[in-house]
Order: structure tokens, then sequence, then C-alpha cells
């Protein structure tokens, strides 16, 4: 588990496009397609997402955020949430915690470190 306030895995997912998010109950996954690397985040404890890209009315819905394909270039902690700044906008998250998976297992940040670096 990696803690809501470290922006780590955003960082390490920079260059990334979100391609799909969804909810299971109290987790929203996040998947992010990166380098033909399907990463899956899942935030536990999320009390708000949002994404306001730069020429558009904010989006609340995880299926109209889905659909904008947002890119990541950076992350940062900033009041409270992630803020993960990208080309078209910047994503907003609030929550407790976050895992990772990657093609279906739950892996360690260093472990997806390594795969990316390959």
């Amino acid at each position: 588990m990696i803690a809501g306030d470290d922006p780590a895995p955003w960082k390490l997912l920079s260059d990334g496009t979100i391609v799909g998010i969804d909810r299971d109950g109290d987790v929203i996954g996040i998947t992010v397609e990166l380098r033909s690397v399907r990463v899956r985040l899942l935030l536990a404890g999320c009390d708000g997402i949002r994404y306001q890209p730069h020429d558009e009315p904010t989006l609340f819905g995880l299926d109209e955020i889905a659909a904008s394909e947002p890119d990541l270039r950076d992350a940062a902690y900033d009041h409270g949430a992630i803020v993960v700044t990208g080309g078209a906008g910047s994503l907003r998250l609030t929550y407790a915690n976050l895992s990772i998976e990657l093609d279906g297992m739950r892996v360690e940040l260093a472990d997806l470190a390594r795969r990316l670096s390959r």
C-alpha cells in the first residue's frame, strides 16, 4: 500500500495515458497505458476525483474523465490531494492509499519501476 499523499506512483507513470476508470465497491481503479504496458492503480478510500481540462468545464464523472484520456506528466501533493498534471489538464484525487496491479497481479512500486525501465 502506498499512502495517499505520495506522488511517486504517478511520477513513475509520467508520459502515460489514462485509458480506463471504474469503481468496484469503495475502490476506484485507474488503468494507465505506458509504452505498451497497462498498469492499474487501485485507490482505496477515494473521496474525490475530478479532471480540469485546460479548455473545457471540470469533469467529475468517471466515464467522462476516462473518455478524455488524460495524459500524465507530473504529480505533486497539494492541499490534501494528489494533483497530476498533463498536457491537456489536471487531475485532482483524494484517497487514503493505493495499490498497483500489473498483468492482474499486485506489485510493489520498485517492481513496477524495474518493469518500466526495460
